[in-house]
């Protein structure tokens, strides 16, 4: 009998894509620590998390942001110095519809998209474009009819 059953299959990473491996090495992961704190006595769980409120309460709002910022990047392979020239390089604009973050609505950034089958960075959207481009799961020809049928029925134009 294995030692961890629920465990068993998370290793067979074959035909998987880079994201898929990525969320199973995190799956592991989560329930690996939680099997390890399963045998902690509570004085043991007290001391860690006092450990971790003095650590991480000691940065401000501002800090706090950079570090959820930095673990948002590291998803992606971005450190935020590269995440920062990859905007320079779009001249701070979104790479579909060429507005800045501020200007669109609920953007405040730019983000990072990417392929879902290889995990490889595309490059910077707004909210708005990263979110479209996965409802339409990146295929072209579901964009292509959504085109289509906006030109048949006036588009950005008043609509009938």
């Amino acid at each position: 009998m294995p030692k961890h059953p629920e465990l068993k299959g998370l290793n067979r990473m074959a035909g998987l894509t880079a994201v898929q491996i990525a969320d199973n090495k995190r799956s592991y992961q989560r329930i690996y620590a939680r099997k390890r704190r399963a045998g902690w006595s509570d004085e043991k769980r007290e001391e860690i998390a006092a450990d971790s409120r003095s650590r991480y309460g000691k940065l401000d709002v501002e800090g706090k942001a950079k570090y959820i910022r930095r673990v948002q990047l590291w998803r992606y392979g971005l450190t935020p110095e590269e995440y920062d020239a990859l905007v320079e390089e779009q001249n701070g604009v979104c790479a579909i519809c060429g507005n800045p973050p501020g200007e669109v609505k609920f953007a405040t950034r730019l983000a990072v998209d990417h392929c879902h089958k290889t995990g490889k960075n595309r490059g910077l959207l707004c909210r708005p474009c990263n979110l479209a481009l996965g409802h339409f799961e990146d295929d072209v020809n579901r964009m292509e009819s959504a085109i289509v049928y906006l030109k048949k029925h006036g588009g950005s134009d008043e609509c009938p």
